[in-house]
């Protein structure tokens, strides 16, 4: 194990190289750590470790120092392009992906605006033909209807009842028996109002009288017979 009395005087601690390089001493431990993990970079830095009890020195070649951490940012440099291309060329691939999947997506819109305007052109169709069919039977209706003609009010007819040509009587008793009627008729609404039916039922009376009184003054005309004379008259009994 080497002591401090080992170390060539012109090597430097970590502490020099964070202050050489113008990096943080933790900067620098974690680029000494990628130093020693890279297996193009570990065998080229020369490195004593001293140990001063519990703790550990580390003492590096100041000329090594300078050409590793040359290379190491180069490296840094060369992965951090190799990134942004990478990342470029993700980036540009997840554009081109984006643009397929939103050209695809209206692709499928498209699509579907396609099959609503055929169903929207069949439901119009459809419609037009019910609108057809309604007003054909609406046709049909109005010539099965009773066409109404204009009415004219009917001429009122004055229709004119002839009198009532009653029997004459024939006999003294038919005459009896035909005033008792009217008297009884007469006598059977005395106490009544006198109404139309009553007036008419009066007058009619009142005629009846008269034509019977008619028929009473009538002089009464004698047939006369005449025998008829001839043989043959004789013979049938003339």
């Amino acid at each position: 194990m080497a002591t401090i009395k080992d170390v060539p005087s012109h090597w430097i601690s970590k502490a020099t190289i964070a202050r050489r390089l113008g990096i943080s001493r933790v900067t620098a431990d974690k680029q000494l750590t990628r130093i020693k993990n890279d297996k193009e970079l570990s065998g080229r830095l020369n490195v004593l470790i001293v140990d001063e009890g519990k703790r550990k020195l580390y003492f590096f070649d100041p000329s090594d120092v300078d050409a590793v951490f040359s290379e190491l940012q180069k490296k840094s440099k060369r992965k951090a392009s190799n990134t942004k291309r990478t990342n470029g060329r993700v980036n540009d691939s997840v554009y081109v992906l984006d643009n397929e999947i939103v050209k695809l997506a209206l692709s499928k819109e498209e699509l579907k605006v396609a099959y609503l305007e055929q169903q929207v052109a069949k439901l119009e169709d459809n419609l037009n033909d019910l609108r057809g069919e309604n007003t054909f039977l609406k046709a049909q209706l109005t010539d099965q209807r009773p066409k109404s003609s204009p009415t004219v009010p009917k001429a009122t007819e004055e229709v004119v009842m002839p009198p009532k040509n009653e029997p004459e009587p024939s006999t003294i008793a038919d005459i009896k028996k035909a005033i008792s009627d009217a008297e009884k008729s007469n006598n059977g609404t005395e106490d009544d109002e006198p109404t139309a039916e009553t007036k008419e039922a009066e007058d009619e009376v009142e005629a009846r009288r008269a034509r019977i009184d008619e028929h009473l003054n009538k002089p009464k005309v004698e047939t006369r017979y005449e025998k008829k004379t001839g043989f043959w008259n004789w013979l049938k009994g003339y």
